[in-house]
């Protein structure tokens, strides 16, 4: 895992513009905006 390389880009279609005319863009697929997922643990203990 440590000598992984994590920036791996892929393509997506985009809007064409004068400094990109194809529209193509590439973003980092490992970019996630989303929350991360919560978890809650509860114990009880009774002796």
């Amino acid at each position: 895992m440590f000598d992984r390389d994590f920036l791996v880009y892929e393509s997506y279609p985009g809007t064409p513009s004068d400094d990109n005319p194809t529209g193509i863009q590439y973003s980092n697929i490992y970019n996630n905006h989303q929350e991360g997922r919560r978890l809650w643990l509860s114990m009880s203990f009774a002796f």
